[in-house]
C-alpha cells in the first residue's frame, strides 16, 4: 500500500506554491493516495477470493482420491442406525396417539355417513 509521506513539509519548503495553496493541494495528495490504495485493496481481494476457491477445489479433489472406504462404509451404518432409531421413534408417537386418535377427521365423517344411513333406514 501507498504510505502517506509528509508532502504537505516539502511542500512547505519550495518556493513554487503559496502557503495558501497547500491545503487544498495537501488534501488532493492524501484523496489520490486513498483512492490508490482502494484500489490496490480491491485487486488483491478479487485475487485472494479466485486463490480461495482455487486451493478449495484442491483440497476436495485431494479428500476425494485419499478418502477412507472404510470410514464411508462406517458413515453409511451409522447414518442407518439414526435412520432405525428416528423411525422407531416416530412409530412410537403413532402408536401413543392410539387408533382413535390418529385420523380424527375421517372417524368423524365415518359416523356421520353412518347416522345418515342410520336415519334414512328407519324412515
Amino acid at each position: 500500500m501507498v504510505q502517506r509521506r509528509d508532502d504537505q513539509d516539502q511542500l512547505e519548503r519550495l518556493e513554487f506554491f503559496q502557503h495558501a495553496d497547500l491545503p487544498a493541494v495537501h488534501n488532493r495528495l492524501e484523496e489520490i493516495r486513498s483512492e490508490t490504495n482502494r484500489s490496490l485493496a480491491e485487486n488483491i481481494h478479487d485475487y485472494e477470493q479466485e486463490e480461495s476457491c482455487r486451493f478449495g477445489e484442491l483440497v476436495k479433489e485431494w479428500e476425494r482420491e485419499n478418502r477412507d472406504d472404510n470410514e464411508l462404509f462406517l458413515r453409511s451404518e451409522e447414518h442407518k442406525e439414526k435412520m432405525r432409531a428416528r423411525i422407531k421413534e416416530l412409530q412410537a408417537a403413532l402408536d401413543w396417539q392410539g387408533p382413535d386418535r390418529r385420523f380424527p377427521r375421517r372417524k368423524a365423517r365415518k359416523l356421520k355417513a353412518v347416522k345418515r344411513k342410520a336415519v334414512k333406514q328407519k324412515e
